[in-house]
Order: C-alpha cells, then sequence, then structure tokens
C-alpha cells in the first residue's frame, strides 16, 4: 500500500507475481507450456492471473467449489491469451502442476479423546 500525492491509497497483491518469478528463478519457465492449477482461492486466483500473463499455453484449473472454479476459469478466459478450463486432479498430460490449495491439517487423537 502507497498513499498517492492526492491522498487516495494505491494497493496490489503480488501472490501471483512472486510465485511465477521464484518458478523463473529456480528455471520454470511456464511461457509456452500447460499448466495445470490445484485451488481457485486468493492466492490461487492470483497465481493463475500470473501464469497467464507469462505466456502459459493452456490453463487447466481445479477446485472443489465449482462455482469458485467456474468465476476464475470465466475471469481468466475472457482475456483470451489463452485456453483456460476446467480441470481435475490428475497431472497427466501436463508440463507443470501447482498446488494453491491450503495446508490441512490433522490433529492426532489419543485413545482418551476417542472414548
Amino acid at each position: 500500500m502507497r498513499r498517492n500525492p492526492d491522498g487516495s491509497w494505491h494497493g496490489d497483491m503480488f501472490d501471483g507475481l512472486g510465485y511465477v518469478t521464484a518458478m523463473q528463478n529456480k528455471g520454470c519457465d511456464p511461457a509456452g507450456k500447460t499448466a495445470l492449477l490445484v485451488g481457485a482461492g486468493g492466492a490461487g486466483s492470483a497465481i493463475a492471473h500470473a501464469l497467464v500473463m507469462a505466456g502459459v499455453s493452456e490453463l487447466a484449473i481445479f477446485d472443489a467449489d465449482v462455482q469458485r472454479r467456474t468465476a476464475l476459469v470465466d475471469r481468466l478466459a475472457g482475456l483470451s491469451r489463452c485456453p483456460v478450463r476446467h480441470g481435475s486432479t490428475n497431472p497427466r498430460g501436463f508440463d507443470i502442476v501447482l498446488n494453491a490449495t491450503p495446508e490441512k491439517r490433522i490433529e492426532k487423537r489419543t485413545t482418551r479423546d476417542r472414548k
């Protein structure tokens, strides 16, 4: 966030740009590659947008929340930069597979807790 000279605020989100830049810095350039992204929440949406802007040849998106997934697919397909479609959790056939889902926390229960 920064304050503009007129007193208004300007902000941006760097989750997607940071993710894609880190991939590129490690030798994985998404340009021209097919990608599967699992997770269409806030960070996943930003990563998906950054992948499209970085020039993936195709992006498939999976999220268990069909409404959220559909909204993101439609929004990115509207950019007309590459085919964007609904995906599954099957990574077969993709050059890059990315996970943008939150970590599932499983608490271990003791025998006493199960009673």
